[in-house]
């Protein structure tokens, strides 16, 4: 059985202004009902696929941090 309190991690992440415009339009679109933490979740495993399956390339390495 899934136990969020406790399989769940919780971080904290900044983001830029399109990013932001960006989640905005996906959460009043696609998203209304559902909580931020679903949205995130979804973007995030979205864009984790897609980096395995070499569907994105990060263009800009000098402005990422760990």
């Amino acid at each position: 059985m899934f136990n969020m309190a406790t399989d769940m991690k919780r971080f904290t992440l900044t983001v830029t202004p399109e990013i932001e415009q960006g989640v905005e339009e996906l959460k009043q679109s696609d998203f209304y009902n559902r909580p931020y933490s679903e949205l995130y979740r979804h973007i995030i495993n979205a864009g984790v696929s897609a980096i395995k399956n070499g569907e994105y390339k990060q263009k800009d390495t000098q402005n990422a941090t760990a």
